[in-house]
């Protein structure tokens, strides 16, 4: 389920909803067979040749394995600049974390950043996930 809709003529929103069961077929990965559920909350700016993105995402699973269900978050901001004709620049930045109920598990936290420059066709990566 999606929907859009357009704030002002520089302001978009858009919310998704996914429901999702996972059918593991290789046995190594038996744990990650379930439910999952993830939900999108995005906002997308324009402002002359800058366009900017504000997004969050919860994912709620409900696994087989309830010991590897996790709730997870995810704050996630985008730079995209149209610098000319031929150049444009786009910079990302997202967070995430993830929250098991079991002990002994500890909760994982994930920063990537990607910054990479578009110019007659190729891309070019300055930096890649950390």
């Amino acid at each position: 389920i999606q929907a859009k809709y357009l704030w002002n003529p520089s302001v978009l929103l858009r919310f998704r909803y996914r429901l999702s069961y996972l059918d593991i077929l290789d046995s190594d990965y038996d744990y990650l067979e379930g439910w999952r559920h993830r939900g999108l909350a995005e906002s997308r700016w324009k402002w002359k040749q800058l366009y900017s993105t504000l997004s969050y995402i919860l994912e709620l699973n409900d696994r087989d394995n309830e010991d590897n269900s996790p709730i997870r978050h995810t704050v996630r901001v985008a730079f995209d600049l149209d610098l000319n004709h031929s150049w444009d620049m786009h910079l990302q930045m997202s967070y995430r974390k993830s929250d098991y109920d079991i002990d002994g598990m500890s909760d994982r936290f994930i920063f990537c950043s990607c910054q990479r420059i578009w110019q007659h066709g190729s891309w070019f990566h300055l930096l890649g996930r950390v």
